[in-house]
């Protein structure tokens, strides 16, 4: 499907096809096996392809785990460098680090799905330190 046989908006819910890369999907970079079946949202368009923010609970749960693990390395650092006084103002909301996971990918490979958001990794079992992550 192209554009203009299906319009996409930004933060459109979409699916991302599941299907196995080709070496033709590997060489463009636009789609790799990792992608199959992802949801999430439109975050912006380029022509005939899509930014895509995924969403976390749809990753698998390798993926997800590597992602966590970043996230939460990311922002120890992040308030390791903070001035001690700055650190301790800081409500625990202020300290919430989101890292949102974005993939690129061709339009043919995406579909509008139809209904309300999934919900966040709250409902889902999910690895230490992830509940209340919402994509």
């Amino acid at each position: 499907m192209t554009a203009s046989k299906q319009p996409f908006r930004k933060g459109d819910r979409v699916r991302i096809s599941d299907r196995l890369a080709t070496p033709q999907d590997l060489k463009s970079g636009l789609y790799f096996s990792h992608y199959r079946g992802l949801t999430g949202a439109v975050q912006k368009l380029f022509g005939e392809e899509a930014a895509i923010e995924i969403d976390l609970e749809s990753l698998p749960r390798e993926i997800l785990e590597g992602h966590i693990q970043t996230r939460n390395q990311m922002r120890d650092k992040w308030l390791a460098g903070l001035p001690d006084d700055q650190r301790r103002k800081l409500t625990p909301e202020q300290k919430q680090f989101d890292l949102r996971y974005v993939v690129l990918v061709g339009l043919q490979d995406v579909s509008k799905l139809h209904g309300k958001s999934r919900g966040t990794l709250k409902s889902k079992e999910s690895p230490e330190g992830t509940a209340g992550i919402a994509p």
